[in-house]
């Protein structure tokens, strides 16, 4: 996954440089014609710096330097990737379709594949409270039981622990600790460990009250600590634990839409986002949520802060958010493109007139139904696009 040409991005909104903070676009319009159809279902930082998003057939984005440019790639296998977590500013784990496990020790240049053993269920979400210890939870109708994955040696090699069965896929898990994991899934479920070995079957939370019906899915959750934990989910679920999941307050979201992801800052200050670009706020724990404006209409699957004050939302049509003062940045892409989406297979067409590399226009986009990308390119000279060629 070598980078080898950039696109600059130029984020609209920009006035001046004292312009002030808001949620802006990481890449125009125009430019996400490389990589707009492919989703992005996850995001992590480890530090201000250093972050890693993760998407369908295999998307991997990067930066090292909180966003000022961007680097991305597509896992060689081009399965959908659902999450990823990264305990530190170089190593990361990313989850995905087929039992998927990827791992990655120098900040998501290069990714090892891990040894799952697990082929034929989809993995959802993966956290890590240290670069040697992760946990992965899967579970789909018709297994006996609902399983986790653990490793404690940084992926080398990977035990499971079986827990009370539901029979649905379980979508996030968070563990605020070595040993504290809470996770969520299908119909409100959810399952936790207090000692890293042993599942139990906590108080699942409470639908809202509006919801047409109480089978609802958990789709995100995040613990400030040992105890208390949140979940968002279907029907603008949003729910507080102070006790482990013993017991649950229902807070008002102010929505029906669906959240999908939820991120506290620090103890007070949290963030959700979900579907048609919804972007929640609260700065008191909890007790009251307000409505940001993200500018998009685009669902959004992941949110993470870098810092108190700097954070990222990323979703469909490979949305990128970032929430600061608005910026330019720049967006690497790999030598290699393939001319079918889901096969890596070498295309000799690549490089036009005067050694520019062309690629097919929404090249990276939704195929079509024979699954190959035609119409006009687009070329660039090495760094910037200077319009389209004939492919």
């Amino acid at each position: 996954m070598k980078n080898v040409f950039a696109i600059m991005i130029s984020t609209c909104g920009i006035v001046s440089a004292v312009a002030a903070q808001s949620w802006f676009s990481q890449i125009t319009a125009s430019q996400k014609a490389v990589i707009q159809q492919q989703s992005l279902r996850g995001i992590s930082f480890a530090s201000p710096d250093s972050g890693v998003a993760v998407g369908t057939q295999g998307l991997i984005l990067r930066t090292v330097n909180g966003g000022a440019a961007w680097t991305y790639s597509f896992d060689t296998s081009y399965t959908t990737l659902n999450g990823v977590n990264c305990p530190s500013s170089s190593i990361c784990y990313a989850v995905g379709s087929y039992g998927k496990i990827i791992k990655t020790t120098d900040a998501g240049q290069t990714w090892t594949p891990q040894t799952s053993f697990i082929k034929t269920v989809g993995l959802f979400s993966v956290d890590c409270p240290s670069t040697t210890t992760c946990y992965i939870g899967y579970g789909s109708p018709g297994l006996s039981s609902t399983t986790f994955l653990k490793t404690t040696n940084g992926g080398t090699t990977w035990s499971t622990q079986n827990a009370p069965s539901w029979g649905y896929e379980l979508n996030a898990i968070n563990c605020p600790t070595a040993t504290n994991c809470y996770v969520g899934g299908e119909s409100r479920a959810v399952r936790k460990t207090a000692d890293g070995s042993i599942w139990t079957t906590p108080t699942s939370p409470p639908a809202p009250a509006s919801a047409a019906s109480a089978n609802l899915p958990i789709r995100g959750i995040y613990c400030t600590d040992a105890l208390t934990c949140y979940v968002v989910g279907g029907g603008g679920m949003l729910a507080k634990t102070t006790d482990g999941m013993g017991t649950w307050t229902s807070e008002n979201s102010g929505t029906k839409l669906s959240l999908r992801s939820i991120y506290f800052a620090d103890a007070s200050t949290g963030y959700a986002s979900g579907d048609s670009g919804v972007i929640l706020k609260t700065t008191n724990g909890g007790s009251a949520w307000t409505k940001e404006n993200s500018g998009t209409t685009a669902g959004l699957s992941g949110i993470v802060f870098a810092s108190p004050t700097t954070g990222y939302a990323v979703g469909e049509g490979g949305t990128v958010l970032k929430w600061g003062t608005p910026t330019t940045s720049i967006f690497h892409a790999n030598q290699s493109l393939p001319s079918r989406i889901g096969k890596a297979r070498e295309n000799t067409r690549n490089f036009g007139a005067n050694g520019r590399l062309v690629a097919p226009a929404g090249k990276f986009g939704k195929a079509r139904t024979d699954g190959l990308i035609n119409g006009p390119g687009i070329e660039f000279d090495g760094l910037n696009m200077i319009g389209s060629a004939p492919w």
